[in-house]
């Protein structure tokens, strides 16, 4: 998917567990933390819209 090297994957996996942001269930197996969905969606939307990539 050219997301980077697993090193660069697992630095980022870390912060976002940490920020609990993210859960790990298991080996390799990461999951956005139900209650961070809504407002990972509306910051990402937000991040979107200021870089001028959600069209008009």
């Amino acid at each position: 998917m050219g997301l980077g090297s697993s090193g660069q994957i697992y630095h980022h996996l870390k912060t976002l567990s940490s920020a609990n942001i993210v859960e790990q269930h298991g080996r390799g197996d990461y999951r956005i933390a139900a209650k961070r969905v809504v407002p990972l969606f509306v910051s990402m939307l937000a991040a979107a819209d200021i870089a001028g990539d959600l069209g008009t």
